[in-house]
Formats: structure tokens, sequence, C-alpha cells
């Protein structure tokens, strides 16, 4: 509950009221929520709920903010329980550690890119009732990824593919719209 100036409390989404869907508001002062003191933020979702953020810092854009949030926290989910379960090495030495983030980190980039050519290329994932997709780009391509180096990969295009795949920027790729398996590499 948010408490004005009189001392009244009044729900924090009644500062948001107005909001049309799609619609934000960032207030330019903070207000006390309880003994606290915030700076609030909402944005009225096109299903009709509110996202209401609180700070204890003021942030020129904290909508954005919050979203680089959920991707730094997707990154981490792919890391421990969704994908590498890094919480199950059990490494404690600072150097085992460095080597091993620095091996997650370049196989979380080619299971990202393999799920983004897998999706454009191959099969385009299914988008649920919610909007989002059956499944993240990163789980699809790990999931391709698992199959082809377990249970190996006949064809030397598709060998070469996976290499590329691996060492390509994805800015320089592009999926060939004739030939969608077909990767374009630009220089």
């Amino acid at each position: 509950m948010l408490t004005d100036r009189q001392g009244h409390e009044r729900p924090v989404r009644s500062l948001f009221v107005d909001l049309k869907a799609g619609q934000s508001r960032v207030l330019r002062k903070r207000r006390r929520i309880g003994q606290q003191w915030v700076w609030l933020s909402g944005l009225k979702l096109d299903s009709g709920e509110w996202l209401i953020l609180a700070g204890n810092q003021r942030v020129q854009q904290p909508l954005e903010v919050y979203g680089l949030r959920w991707e730094i926290e997707h990154l981490f989910q792919c890391l421990k329980g969704r994908g590498f379960h890094w919480e199950e090495t059990r490494l404690t030495r600072y150097f085992r550690i460095k080597k091993v983030m620095a091996l997650l980190a370049m196989a979380f980039c080619w299971a990202h890119k393999t799920g983004e050519w897998k999706h454009k290329a191959i099969k385009p994932l299914k988008i649920k009732k919610h909007g989002r997709p059956e499944q993240s780009l990163f789980r699809y391509g790990l999931d391709y990824l698992t199959d082809a180096l377990l249970h190996g990969v006949r064809d030397t295009v598709d060998q070469i593919r996976l290499l590329v795949l691996f060492l390509w920027p994805p800015e320089k790729m592009v999926v060939d719209e004739q030939g969608p398996r077909t990767i374009t590499l630009m220089a």
C-alpha cells in the first residue's frame, strides 16, 4: 500500500490506473510504501495486468533495465538447471571455475546460435497461447547439438554447418530463403 502526504493508504496501482495497454509511466518523485521510500514505474500489459517496478535508486529507463535483468536471469537458468547444470560441478578453485565458465560461455553461444538457425531454417518454434515460444532458442539449439554430438553427424555439410555456427558471428550469417538449410556468410 502507498502512503500519501496526508497519511492515507491506497493501492500502488492507483498511480497507473489511467494507462492504456502498452503505455508506461516513470514517476518523477519517490513514494513511500510501508516504511520505505522507493522510485516507482508502471506498465500496463496487453493482458490488462500491471507491471509495477519499485527501486531504491532513480533509473532513467527502469523498464528497459528490467528487461536486461530478465536476459541475465535466462542466462543463469541455462547455466544452472535448464541446460548445463553448473551447480553440480562442485568446483571451488578459482582457475578451474574460470576455465569452465569460459567453456560454458562458448557452449551457450553455440547452442543459442544453433537454436536461432534451426528456428529460421529448419522448423520454427510454435508460439503458445501466452505468446511465448514452446521452448527457448537456447534449449532448441542445445537439444540439436546434443543429438548431433552424441549420435554423430553423418553428412559433411551438416558437420561444416555446425562448425560455422560455432565460429562465425551471427550478424555475419544469413539464412538463404530459397534453400533454408544454406547459410550465406558475409565478409
